[in-house]
Parts: C-alpha cells; structure tokens; sequence
C-alpha cells in the first residue's frame, strides 16, 4: 500500500475516533438514574483502574446482568470470526454499533451504588474504545481483543453468575 494511502486511512480513522468519542462523551450528559443523577463521562485518563469490594465482586442488578449478557454473546462468534482473520468490516461495523447501543441501554437503566458505577465506567469506556478501534480496522489488535479484555474484567471485578 502506498504511504499516501496509508496516511490518508490513519486520518480519516482518527476523525472517525474522535466524532465517536465527542458523540458519546456528549450524549449521555445529565441522564437521571433512580437516586443518583451525574453525567455518564467515560473519561478515565486519571489513572483510574479497576479495583474490587474490599476484596469482593462489585454487585450488579438485572439490567446490568441482562445487557452484558447480551454482550457477551454477541461478541462469542465474532471473537472466533477474528481469531480465524475472517472478521469483517461489515461484521465488526455491526458490533461496534451494537456496542454502543447496549451501553447506552446499560447507562440509561443504571441502579449501581456509585463507587460500583464507577467502575462499571473503565469497563465501559474500553469496550467503547475498542469498539471504535473495530469500526476503523476489523483485525485491529485495539479492538476485539481489547473488547474481550473489557469483559474479561468485568467477569472479575463483578458479580454476575455463569458470565
């Protein structure tokens, strides 16, 4: 492939990355969960890492449970499209949309006790940004191992049987 072609993909991925990003940060400002209301920014450059209960699972309700298994079972077929280089663009498209889908059902129905929340936001602001990385390049090592990662954590940093 050319350099010049090479460049002007970078670039329109990193545009792309960042109208995503500026859509989600934006989006999702303000919305009212039961007790608590705060803004959903998933902005973790503070050096935030995810941490457990005073050495326990963090306890997740129904609707957490119910979209990260849908998640989950979605992302099983195209993990083993990517693990064979037959995941495509048009496939990893879809994921991505349907990642970002689930998580703004997950954020809209959020019950979470708050310290619970905020770490259910590192685990969401990976799986959204390899979520971005699968829309820009299928085979992206950003992407779907980087989503697999995210639910990997969230299996160990929450309570959610059979996950």
């Amino acid at each position: 492939m050319k350099r010049k072609s090479i460049i002007v993909i970078i670039g329109f991925g990193l545009l792309l990355l960042g109208a995503i990003v500026t859509w989600h940060f934006t989006g999702h400002v303000g919305l009212s969960h039961g007790e608590h209301s705060h803004s959903h920014n998933h902005e973790h450059g503070g050096g935030e890492s995810l941490e457990l209960n005073a050495g326990k699972k963090w306890a997740t309700d129904e609707p957490l449970r119910d979209g990260m298994s849908r998640i989950h079972e979605r992302v099983k077929p195209a993990y083993a499209a990517y693990q064979k280089g037959e995941l495509d663009a048009d496939m990893s498209k879809k994921m991505a949309e349907m990642i970002r889908g689930e998580v703004d059902i997950l954020i809209k129905n959020c019950a979470l006790d708050p310290k619970a929340d905020a770490m259910l936001h590192i685990v969401i602001g990976n799986m959204l940004s390899a979520a971005s990385e699968m829309e820009g390049n299928p085979a992206s090592e950003e992407g779907m191992p980087k989503l697999v990662e995210a639910l990997h954590a969230y299996s160990k940093h929450f309570d959610h049987p059979n996950f």
